[in-house]
Parts: C-alpha cells; sequence; structure tokens
C-alpha cells in the first residue's frame, strides 16, 4: 500500500507533479516576485529574478504567466542553455511560429521584426528566459541587441531572466555586459517559505489531495522551518518520508519523531 492511502489520501501531496492543474501555495515571496515582473512588463523593462534551488522560481513564473491577459500580450517561456546567439533566435522563433532559417543576422531581423510588429498591435512580447545563468556569453551579449530598438529610442518588449544568485552577479561583474546590467528596471531575490508559512504550506497541499484530517503535530513546523531553510523541496521530502515513516509503524499522527527520522534519511535535493 503506498503511504497516502493510509491517511485516505487520494495522492501523494509532496510530489511534484501532485497539484498540477490547482492553485499553487500564495506565499508572500511568490507574491513580490510576481509584482517586480508585473511592473517590468508595465513599462516593457528588464527584470532579474533570482533564487536557489527549490525556493519556487519556476512556481512564481507560471504564476505570472497564468495572471497576464493573452488580449494584451505575448509571452513566452524557454530554457535555451548554453547555445549559441542563432540557435537562441530560432528558439524563439519556434515559439512564436515563425520562420526559423537563416543566419545569425537574418534570425534575428526577424525577431525583431516581429518584436516591433506585436509592439505595435498593443500586444508586446514579454519572453522569459529559466536558467538563464546557463547562457552562453554570446547569447548574454545578444539580450542587449534584442532589446533595442529604433537606435535605442523604444522599449518594445519585455525581458524576464530567472536563474541562480550568480546570475546577477555574472551580470554585475562581467564588462562586456555592462550596458545590459543598466537596463535592468526590477530584481527580486526569492528567498523561500517563511518560518510562518510552513504551516499553511503542509495545509494547502494536504487539503489538495483530500487529506484535511490528516493530523500533524505542532512541533512538526519548527523542524520544517529549521530543516527545510525555506526550500519547497526540502520541506516536501521532509514530509513525505515522515508520512511513509509513521504509516509503516501504524500511526496516523505525523510527531517530531517522524520528522526527525526523515530529516535524518533526508536524500539530495
Amino acid at each position: 500500500m503506498e503511504y497516502y492511502a493510509y491517511y485516505n489520501l487520494k495522492m501523494d501531496p509532496f510530489v511534484k507533479n501532485s497539484l498540477i492543474g490547482h492553485q499553487p501555495f500564495q506565499s508572500n515571496d511568490y507574491d513580490l516576485a510576481i509584482n517586480q515582473m508585473e511592473k517590468a512588463a508595465d513599462r516593457n523593462g528588464l527584470c532579474v529574478i533570482t533564487g536557489k534551488s527549490g525556493c519556487g522560481k519556476s512556481q512564481a513564473t507560471h504564476r505570472f504567466i497564468s495572471n497576464i491577459e493573452a488580449s494584451c500580450h505575448v509571452c513566452i517561456s524557454i530554457e535555451p542553455g548554453e547555445i549559441p546567439p542563432t540557435d537562441f533566435y530560432k528558439l524563439i522563433c519556434t515559439e512564436l511560429h515563425i520562420d526559423p532559417t537563416g543566419k545569425l543576422a537574418a534570425v534575428r531581423a526577424n525577431v525583431k521584426r516581429h518584436v516591433k510588429d506585436y509592439y505595435t498591435r498593443k500586444r508586446p512580447l514579454i519572453l522569459i528566459i529559466n536558467e538563464a545563468q546557463d547562457l552562453s556569453p554570446k547569447t548574454l551579449k545578444e539580450l542587449r541587441n534584442l532589446m533595442s530598438y529604433d537606435n535605442d529610442t523604444l522599449d518594445a518588449m519585455t525581458l524576464i531572466l530567472v536563474g541562480e544568485p550568480r546570475l546577477y552577479r555574472i551580470l554585475q561583474s562581467k564588462e562586456e555586459l555592462h550596458s545590459l546590467f543598466e537596463r535592468i528596471t526590477n530584481y527580486y531575490v526569492l528567498s523561500g517559505l517563511k518560518s510562518d508559512e510552513i504551516k499553511a504550506y503542509v495545509a494547502h497541499k494536504l487539503s489538495f489531495a483530500g487529506g484535511s484530517d490528516v493530523l500533524v503535530d505542532e512541533a512538526v513546523y519548527p523542524l520544517l522551518s529549521e530543516y527545510g531553510d525555506g526550500n519547497s523541496r526540502k520541506v516536501d521530502k521532509i514530509m513525505t518520508n515522515a508520512m511513509a515513516y509513521s504509516a509503516q509503524l501504524g500511526r496516523k499522527l505525523i510527531d517530531a519523531e517522524a520528522a526527525k527520522y526523515a530529516i535524518d534519511h533526508l536524500p539530495g535535493v
């Protein structure tokens, strides 16, 4: 028997895909990050969102995208990795369903022509680049070109760079990226779940799995706060293992002993 069936749950509430299609937990951190993205979109600016792995960058961008009105913006999200500029532009072409053929100058011109057209039709492009710290140096330099229109007198699109903390340091420290760094209009560092949000986060996930009656001892939440370090993935791992451990022992209550066992056997996240 799967551990969650012991608690009369419909699914494992703490695995990554369990709540697809449901409203994610709305932490204050997410709200602040989304607010910065929305402000950047209002002015066709450059927004940088950073945070450690597991702190909720993907959740925040997904919520931002779901909030964007399709009638007001064209929005695409990509994760190009370390590819050359030509392939970067071709990836954008594929997402926008436009012709991706040609060498760098031709593909770049095609993308920029469509970006300008979206702006003219009052549906400016929002381009979200995930794991942007992995972009090649040449592609990072190309972003400045992508955002320049009419001799740099027009802001025609929004660029949102999402990545690990070193992304900001890369943009700040590389001399060849100085002009791109100066274009940053909005910046936010996601820190993850706050201590006073842990209980609500756990209850939110259990509720969607049909487990509003699952009992979690109050002593568990300080442990989740201390060892989870604001990382929702770690919190999920601890809760999964704690519930499985309790189920194995025939206990309905998730207590501090179960949480400590889960922490001691926490795999890499």
